[in-house]
């Protein structure tokens, strides 16, 4: 390993345990938030029929809104005690995967709520460690998500109907690829950037 690639591993490993306790920190929030608007919508905007005929969704979206958030705890938990081994961003990515295509499939599928736009909020969330691989790893494991979201409400995955279009599968999918595409070479301009200003800074140091 040269210089620059140790000193960026090393930077890039303690900026990734910052990044991974703001991303609890956003993850907790966003399923407090969400799961807020599902009571709101339970509660509040339907009537009682309604309420008896979303009840096993709400129900449902319960558990898994309380799971996520107590596993998100558990991680939280682990970097407040410095505990931060290099597998834990793969395995609490691969966690909020499972979680999200999980609601989206009690849901009724893609094309029955809009939660599967949360898998873009998962890549983002991958970039923040700044870990390339991990940017890989997550934008194909969105993608495999979301197909498992779409198989999860379709009767047979190789006949001629299926409830979420072809189309909106292809669409959705190149669009998960293009943004973790995008992602991964902010994440590559970011080591770049950091490597040629301290060469700078080292060359104006010499002067």
């Amino acid at each position: 390993m040269t210089t620059p690639d140790r000193d960026w591993y090393i930077v890039r490993r303690w900026q990734s345990y910052v990044a991974e306790m703001r991303v609890v920190a956003l993850r907790m929030a966003a399923i407090v938030v969400c799961y807020g608007l599902q009571l709101w919508h339970h509660l509040g905007l339907l009537d009682e029929a309604g309420r008896a005929a979303n009840a096993d969704f709400h129900q449902q979206a319960t558990l898994l809104a309380c799971g996520w958030l107590f596993l998100s705890l558990a991680v939280w938990l682990m970097l407040l005690r410095k505990w931060f081994p290099p597998a834990l961003s793969y395995v609490s990515t691969a966690v909020d995967i499972a979680f999200l295509t999980a609601l989206i499939a009690a849901s009724g599928g893609p094309t029955a709520t809009q939660l599967d736009t949360f898998y873009f909020f998962i890549l983002i969330l991958a970039g923040l460690r700044f870990d390339l691989p991990l940017v890989w790893f997550a934008t194909l494991a969105c993608m495999a998500g979301f197909m498992a979201s779409v198989g999860a409400v379709d009767k047979s995955w190789f006949d001629a109907e299926h409830t979420t279009p072809v189309i909106s599968q292809g669409i959705t999918l190149v669009s998960l690829g293009g943004a973790g595409i995008v992602v991964g070479q902010v994440v590559r301009r970011a080591k770049d950037l950091v490597v040629a200003y301290a060469q700078r800074v080292g060359k104006e140091s010499e002067a």
